[in-house]
């Protein structure tokens, strides 16, 4: 059952980025807050409707969403930034080196077992994020720009904090109220990122929903699913395990998806360090 759910969510997590990339060519990079507010409405409403109407709604839980919505609203609109100036293999690889967040926070916080294979892992880790931003001298190959290195890393961060976030509000509750809280959570981020669109994007509203509006709705489904499943496994399962076991099989997914899909061309050095990002989850899963 694990493994199903494992092998949903790295699914699941390419085909939002396969939406987004999507997106954002169909309206030229433009309605970043028009997305998100789409998305986070299309996840809340999967929630309420895989609920079934049996929700209890608590103040106690209230906080873990306020946490929750900003770093998700973070995570999603810097996400689509840096996807629309840079690589969707990239951005998906800095995404998937997000979850060594919570599962340091599972060692920390739930006495996760820690060992030479963990050590050895952030090493590669940090050897494969050298070399994927390694300059390259190939005009044909991706390029890393300051304005996605700075998307990727607040992308990375958010993502993390997402993670964790789920991971405390799940152990704290003994797995109750989880889809209460991602709809408080959800709903909060539509509401900052309409407002965020409102404000920013009036002009381009009309068109970006006529243009991409699918592909926010589907992104929010395949989002709520995601986020169903991590708070499943969250209870059943180390942080130290299956978080690594989503960032490696993301990470292939992706490669897969950019180069036969999107044609996106890797230099040398940054396969090297596909490679030895692939090395450091394998290690930091064992």
């Amino acid at each position: 059952m694990n493994a199903l759910l494992i092998s949903a969510v790295v699914v699941f997590m390419t085909g939002q980025g396969m939406f987004g990339k999507n997106y954002t060519i169909k309206n030229g990079g433009r309605g970043v807050f028009v997305y998100s507010c789409i998305s986070c409405l299309a996840a809340a409403i999967m929630f309420i409707v895989t609920s079934g109407g049996k929700l209890n709604f608590t103040p106690e839980f209230m906080v873990y969403s306020l946490g929750f919505a900003i770093a998700y609203s973070s995570c999603g609109i810097f996400n689509l930034m840096a996807v629309k100036i840079g690589s969707l293999a990239l951005t998906s690889l800095v995404t998937s080196y997000s979850l060594i967040i919570p599962t340091l926070c599972g060692i920390i916080l739930y006495n996760d077992p820690v060992s030479k294979f963990l050590v050895t892992g952030l090493i590669l880790l940090g050897i494969s994020i050298a070399f994927v931003n390694f300059p390259s001298k190939n005009d044909g190959a991706l390029k890393i720009s300051f304005r996605w290195a700075l998307y990727a890393l607040i992308t990375f961060v958010a993502n993390g904090f997402c993670s964790t976030v789920q991971q405390i509000q799940q152990k704290t509750f003994d797995g109750g109220y989880g889809k209460e809280f991602m709809i408080v959570a959800l709903l909060m981020s539509a509401l900052v990122a309409g407002i965020a669109a409102l404000l920013c994007e009036r002009k381009d509203i009309k068109d970006c929903v006529k243009n991409g509006g699918m592909y926010a709705l589907c992104s929010g489904g395949l989002n709520a699913f995601v986020n169903l499943f991590v708070m499943i496994l969250v209870m059943n399962m180390n942080a130290s395990v299956f978080f690594p076991l989503i960032s490696v099989g993301g990470i292939v997914c992706t490669v897969i998806v950019s180069t036969f899909i999107y044609k996106e061309r890797l230099s040398l050095m940054q396969i090297a360090g596909f490679v030895f990002g692939l090395g450091a989850i394998v290690f930091l899963n064992m």
